[in-house]
């Protein structure tokens, strides 16, 4: 910040925390509209846990895969992903890699994806061994605060997302994503992935 600048602390939006906060023994599930994304899910189901050392997670059952994460009052951060890299968790996972609670229109929110995330999977060998020196893959994560609209109590929030990889300064998108919000929460989620258009959305019977 600038000299007379004046800070503050992120001003929550109830629907983002709704959306993106998640609690030990919720159930999130969607439904395709359109092609899915793998074999296995015909719809998405995922539960939230907490282990013994109050590590958070959602699980796919379908897919045996977890995504860990942590919350605290002002955000949602990813730590890891263990299980089916062709699961729609996994696309989750880096499509909502970090989510702040508050809106702020076209702020936009960039983070370096572990390089175990990386497709190029043979270059990564290479970059372990002169990591201290020089970094030459780089798949990072970006969020924009896209859109906001209320109405009386009714709230609703486009984010847009991007995943992408940088290999020796060039730069490939490999996914797109769209999340509508609402009071309810993540009602809608479209995903482009090699030109191939994902939809899902929110089922309303939750259990």
């Amino acid at each position: 910040p600038s000299l007379y600048d004046r800070l503050s602390s992120i001003e929550t939006n109830k629907s983002l925390k709704n959306a993106f906060a998640f609690i030990p023994g919720q159930v999130l599930q969607f439904e395709f509209d359109g092609d899915k994304l793998n074999a296995i899910e015909d719809q998405v189901k995922w539960e939230v846990y907490a282990d013994f050392y109050n590590n958070t997670y959602l699980y796919c059952s379908a897919t045996k895969s977890y995504a860990y994460f942590k919350i605290n009052k002002d955000e949602l951060v990813f730590t890891g992903f263990k299980g089916d890299k062709n699961a729609t968790l996994y696309h989750f996972y880096l499509s909502a890699y970090r989510v702040i609670f508050g809106f702020y229109k076209d702020v936009e929110l960039n983070d370096s994806l572990p390089l175990s995330e990386t497709k190029h999977y043979l270059w990564r060998f290479v970059q372990d061994f002169i990591a201290p020196f020089y970094r030459f893959i780089n798949p990072v994560f970006q969020m924009k605060y896209f859109q906001k609209e209320e109405l009386f109590d009714q709230c609703k929030i486009q984010l847009n997302s991007t995943v992408s990889e940088s290999l020796f300064g060039k730069k490939e998108v490999l996914i797109t994503n769209h999340f509508l919000i609402n009071e309810k929460g993540i009602m809608l989620w479209e995903m482009r992935k090699n030109n191939k258009k994902i939809k899902l959305r929110r089922l309303e019977n939750e259990d």
